[in-house]
């Protein structure tokens, strides 16, 4: 055969059989969950697991995809598919997908302001949304301005917005916005 690509990486593949030790199935623990919607979406794709937020016995999955977009309704549709195949009997399953909710930063004071440096700061930002962005969670304004200050070629800068913390509801995820320069 040729021109085949891998299903997974290497690292995707060591991080799945190393949770899949350290969490062995347990009939509809956190962890089965995950692994189960991992098993129609991907090894290293993110996913949420709310046990009893929509009332008692209930379990509600939020997940993005591999590429870390947030998934379209067929993708939902097959998750739901597959859990309802394997949990418990007991367990009332929603997947549902997070709700986006752009995160737009205005920068002031840019030293010094040129086309790279910006463009390193976008890259910082989206990093950050990627690695700390979950369902209902916070975006810390300190993370925020640790990032700005990590971009490759930047010396001084100011954060105008946001001026706080940024705290999402139940099921809103942060994701890249606008950067607004000033």
């Amino acid at each position: 055969m040729t021109g085949g690509v891998d299903t997974e990486s290497d690292e995707g593949l060591r991080t799945r059989l190393l949770a899949r030790i350290q969490a062995p199935p347990h009939g509809g623990s956190r962890a089965d969950y995950i692994a189960w919607t991992r098993e129609v979406i991907g090894g290293e794709a993110p996913v949420w697991v709310a046990p009893g937020e929509l009332g008692l016995g209930t379990v509600t999955v939020r997940f993005l995809t591999v590429g870390g977009d947030i998934p379209d309704g067929p993708a939902v549709a097959a998750v739901q598919a597959h859990l309802d195949a394997v949990r418990p009997v007991t367990a009332e399953v929603f997947v549902v997908a997070p709700v986006a909710v752009p995160l737009d930063v205005e920068i002031s004071g840019l030293d010094p302001d040129t086309p790279a440096v910006r463009a390193a700061i976008e890259a910082e930002i989206a990093d950050l949304i990627r690695r700390q962005a979950e369902p209902g969670g916070t975006i810390l304004l300190s993370h925020l301005r640790e990032a700005v200050s990590l971009a490759a070629g930047e010396h001084d800068h100011v954060v105008v917005s946001p001026a706080a913390n940024v705290t999402h509801g139940t099921g809103e995820i942060a994701v890249m916005g606008a950067i607004t320069w000033g």
